[in-house]
């Protein structure tokens, strides 16, 4: 599983590695029981402190999303895809809507906006 992360962002390291994993079951690439990367390796690969990475995965327990078994590691919680696929429905609409706004005010049109995201949608697979 690819986990990345921007330092660059505002948004913390372990909010971005607990958003990455809630995506990936969203998206189906995660499911019920599969482990997560150990700690270790995690932090390792992308040469961030241990803590951050167990941070994030506290983060998705505290969310539901993973289940920690001692001695184990973690791994993706049962019933964790139907709200994960929520609140990336969510989000998506949310950033739909602020960049059809941002469109609009720099006159684009109702009909170039929607064959943008015809288009979007089109080249992403799902239609």
């Amino acid at each position: 599983m690819l986990l990345q992360i921007d330092p660059s962002l505002p948004v913390p390291i372990y909010r971005q590695l607990a958003d990455q994993v809630v995506y990936r079951i969203a998206a189906g690439e995660l499911r019920e029981g599969d482990q997560l990367p150990s700690i270790r390796t995690l932090a390792t690969r992308l040469r961030i402190n241990p803590n951050t990475v167990i941070k994030a995965y506290r983060e998705l327990e505290h969310r539901g999303f993973a289940d920690s078994m001692h001695g184990r590691g973690f791994f993706v919680a049962e019933g964790g895809a139907e709200p994960a696929r929520g609140e990336w429905r969510r989000r998506a609409l949310e950033r739909l809507r602020e960049a059809a706004m941002r469109a609009s005010a720099v006159g684009l049109e109702l009909k170039e906006i929607l064959a943008a995201v015809e288009q979007a949608v089109r080249e992403g697979g799902t239609v």
